[in-house]
């Protein structure tokens, strides 16, 4: 059958869908014919008895029976195997849908990262000059991290709490001790993975949208449970909010849908709370 099919397949025209029967035809009554033109003497040289016509007749019934119900095994198995191979491709361009998906997602992900450090950038020039260079320093490592790990997806929670203690460091130069990251988190850091840049674009987020003052300091607080990474702040809303793309959580909950088939939990009363899923 494959050997036919691919016989078959080597006419180009639109008339190979009518030959193809045709071509079964006489294919398959070639077997019959030569199975019985084969068997007849070779029969009669080895026992010496010469079949009748009558049983010849019952004889060419009994080689279309066989090979017919052969042909129907073979056909159900191709059939098997097509589909099979139906299923492996669809597997094969969802795949490809999903990481299309990813990589415009993360080309989100990456300027909005650089925009709002950029912001800050220029906040802690007017503000505080002499740590800018360390600053940009600092930038420049995590920029450097963004870019190695952006083909990973996931990435150890250990290498994202490294991350985050960097962007840390650039939010106290700018704020001092008016923000305070508290760290509680009791994980294998090495063996859980997260998408990249989630803890780090939460704190951000909670340093974008809340008051930070001498009077009002900002902690953000990170803890686990046993399904769930939390992070959580008090919401104390700016009088002005800085400039936002809007896309930090959204972009998030599309990346934790499409790396951990899950999507993060949002909660607001007193605080902010975001959920990531740990498994």
């Amino acid at each position: 059958m494959e050997w036919l099919d691919a016989l078959i397949n080597t006419i180009k025209n639109k008339s190979r869908r009518i030959i193809k029967p045709f071509l079964w035809v006489i294919f398959n009554s070639s077997i019959i014919v030569i199975f019985q033109i084969t068997f007849l003497p070779t029969y009669k040289f080895f026992t010496g008895i010469e079949i009748s016509k009558q049983e010849q007749s019952g004889q060419i019934f009994g080689w279309a029976i066989v090979l017919l119900t052969l042909l129907l095994t073979s056909f159900m198995l191709k059939l098997q195997v097509k589909n099979k191979n139906d299923e492996i491709e669809n597997e094969q361009l969802i795949k490809e849908k999903i990481k299309s998906e990813l990589v415009a997602i993360k080309n989100q992900v990456n300027p909005h990262f650089l925009f709002n450090s950029l912001n800050t950038l220029n906040s802690v020039i007017r503000n505080n000059p002499k740590n800018a260079t360390d600053f940009v320093d600092k930038l420049a490592f995590m920029y450097r991290y963004i870019l190695q790990s952006s083909e990973k997806g996931l990435v150890p929670l250990k290498e994202e709490l490294e991350f985050l203690n960097s962007y840390v460091y650039l939010i106290n130069i700018r704020y001092g001790n008016r923000f305070e990251l508290k760290n509680h988190l009791d994980l294998d850091a090495d063996a859980i993975e997260i998408p990249v840049l989630s803890l780090q674009l939460l704190v951000e987020n909670a340093v974008k949208h809340n008051e930070i003052s001498e009077n009002s300091p900002l902690k953000v607080t990170i803890y686990n449970d046993s399904e769930y990474i939390v992070v959580e702040n008090k919401i104390k809303p700016r009088n002005s909010l800085e400039e936002s793309t809007g896309n930090g959580l959204l972009n998030l909950s599309k990346r934790y849908k499409i790396l951990k088939n899950s999507d993060i939990k949002i909660y607001k009363d007193l605080n902010f709370v975001v959920k990531l899923t740990i498994n």
